[in-house]
């Protein structure tokens, strides 16, 4: 379902550590063996985020996933060419 968010531009709704958040992913990849969706929290448990900012959520962490049909805004900051994103599995459509 990451990969169909990523591919369709489209946020995700997800239970992380106990709280429903809803995301925009912008990436999923591998790091030490575990994979991760680096992704902007937009609204937790039902309250818009003050600040959004970009997360890394572990996806073995994940748990009820939804796709929204509310477009997943890029991004600006990602920088593809920091260490941690090494083995990238695939990224956000371009829009």
């Amino acid at each position: 379902m990451i990969l169909q968010a990523l591919h369709l531009g489209l946020c995700l709704r997800w239970t992380y550590n106990r709280t429903a958040t809803q995301v925009a992913p912008q990436l999923l990849y591998r790091r030490n063996g575990k994979f991760y969706c680096d992704a902007v929290a937009m609204e937790q448990d039902g309250v818009a985020v003050q600040e959004p900012k970009l997360g890394s959520f572990r996806l073995s962490g994940l748990g009820k996933l939804v796709l929204t049909t509310e477009t997943a805004a890029p991004w600006p900051e990602l920088d593809l060419a920091d260490a941690r994103y090494e083995d990238v599995i695939a990224t956000r459509a371009a829009v």
